[in-house]
């Protein structure tokens, strides 16, 4: 952390003092938090699990990356206005800055023993179902779901549904659908309250379609 090394802790204050608008992104812990707390003075700082580059880049112009020694000693150091790279960087700290989450609720977290929240992209669809069966099964109080079309719906009606609504419902959990207006969708929603009596469905208007299957669990 640069608050350890006062000449780049200097500059930084100095660039702050200029008006200069200073973003941060590293891995928060137990044995770095302070050092944290002493840069968000000055600095807009984010947390991601496992970030192991250093580099900076200045005013999209100029871009800077240095290597750190096994002692945490700076040891070299390398500087290029190459407009390919700097952009290419560029990208790489804004895709980061944008999975990252504010040095504020990191720190909280960590104080107070919070589970850290968590971002996960599943990109296999098999991985990604068998994942939400997973959590509606584990549910204890509520699982909200708002299908993505009345067709997913009716698909995963004919697939299973009802047993695995029934799961989380002799789970204690209550169980609330949304489902955009679509062909047969009655008939569908019918079958299902038969099945799971306590399954509480709304139907909405086919406007709001979300073209994605989201859930939510408490």
């Amino acid at each position: 952390m640069h608050v350890t090394t006062q000449p780049i802790w200097d500059g930084l204050n100095q660039l702050k003092e200029r008006g200069v608008k200073l973003r941060m992104v590293t891995e928060i812990t137990n044995d770095n938090i302070s050092y944290t707390k002493k840069m968000m003075q000055i600095a807009e700082v984010r947390h991601l699990k496992g970030v192991r580059s250093s580099f900076g880049i200045a005013d999209g112009m100029q871009y800077l990356d240095h290597a750190i020694s096994d002692n945490n000693q700076l040891s070299h150091a390398i500087i290029s206005d190459v407009k390919a790279i700097v952009e290419a960087k560029e990208y790489q700290f804004e895709t980061l800055w944008n999975l990252a989450i504010p040095a504020e609720q990191a720190t909280i977290e960590i104080e107070e023993g919070i589970e850290p929240s968590k971002t996960e992209i599943i990109q296999d669809t098999k991985l990604s179902i068998s994942r939400s069966v997973d959590i509606i099964k584990s549910t204890k109080e509520e699982a909200l779901v708002i299908w993505a079309t009345s067709k997913t719906f009716a698909i995963g009606v004919n697939t299973g549904l009802a047993e695995l609504y029934t799961h989380a419902i002799r789970n204690g959990a209550r169980v609330r659908l949304l489902i955009p207006y679509g062909e047969s969708i009655e008939d569908t929603t019918n079958n299902l309250k038969v099945a799971v009596p306590p399954v509480d469905i709304r139907i909405a208007d086919k406007s709001l379609e979300t073209k994605i299957t989201i859930l939510i669990v408490g």
